[in-house]
């Protein structure tokens, strides 16, 4: 008599059409491309979408929704604009969730969902990253590179080695997603972002966004220094006054001494 063993299940992947992609809806983070950030995902929906991503060897497009507390948002409920990424680092975690090292790579427009699937799929366009070589364009890249380097400076969180690297960029479409992407933008903002395609469009926008960012980081450094000046000068005022307290002291008792063995002396003579 044979023994009859059940195999193990085998995972069967979701068909995904020619111009699909496996979308990763995120609450509250845009992604840009040539930026690597880190994503924590806890959601079965996109677990699963992760385990074939990984299985496939697929990218992934991950897009911001428009309403964060959608456990399960359908089109309406995602933003048409999204980027592509590759996963560099793929980690489970004991007890649920997961934890991803991504690479942004492009943007795509979304302009369906395939319906009935376990997870989202989207059809998807690829958005082509178009080219501006006007000197205008390239001025005002120089513009908002020092700007963007001025804005590194003043943060107190920033990458280290980001503002050298910054300094050091000549794409203006790219230095305009890595300013918005690492300065403190609202979600909403770095959205908008996203979605203007034009160069000189996007560098013009991320220009005016983080403007006022450094102009507020400008006025509370200048507070802080002057609080921190203040509070040194007052230091050192306690400092000097507790050191002439004690020099008074010891005059006190030593020139009395003085004094006396002086008047002794006199008299002696």
């Amino acid at each position: 008599m044979t023994d009859i063993q059940d195999e193990p299940d085998t995972p069967v992947d979701t068909p995904i059409p020619e111009n699909g992609l496996i979308i990763l809806p995120l609450r509250n983070f845009v992604a840009f491309p040539g930026t690597i950030f880190p994503l924590s995902v806890g959601r079965s929906s996109s677990m699963a979408a992760l385990e074939q991503t990984t299985r496939q060897n697929r990218q992934i497009g991950v897009i911001l929704q428009t309403d964060p507390q959608q456990d399960a948002p359908d089109l309406n409920g995602l933003h048409r604009v999204g980027c592509t990424a590759e996963i560099l680092r793929y980690v489970e975690v004991p007890g649920g969730g997961n934890h991803l090292i991504c690479r942004g790579l492009a943007r795509f427009r979304l302009t369906g969902l395939v319906p009935d699937a376990p997870f989202h799929v989207g059809l998807v366009q690829a958005i082509a990253e178009p080219v501006d070589t006007r000197a205008e364009t390239e001025a005002r890249l120089l513009y908002l590179r020092d700007l963007a380097v001025e804005l590194l400076g003043l943060m107190p969180d920033a990458p280290a080695g980001l503002a050298e690297n910054v300094s050091e960029m000549s794409d203006a479409g790219h230095l305009a997603d890595l300013a918005a992407a690492y300065s403190d933008l609202t979600t909403e903002e770095r959205q908008e972002v996203l979605e203007t395609v034009e160069i000189a469009a996007r560098v013009a926008l991320v220009t005016t966004r983080i403007l006022r960012r450094v102009e507020v980081l400008r006025i509370s450094h200048e507070i802080g220094q002057r609080a921190q000046e203040a509070l040194e000068n007052r230091q050192r005022e306690i400092i000097l006054r507790e050191q002439l307290l004690t020099i008074r002291h010891e005059l006190g008792e030593n020139g009395g001494g003085l004094r006396a063995q002086h008047r002794e002396r006199f008299r002696q003579r």
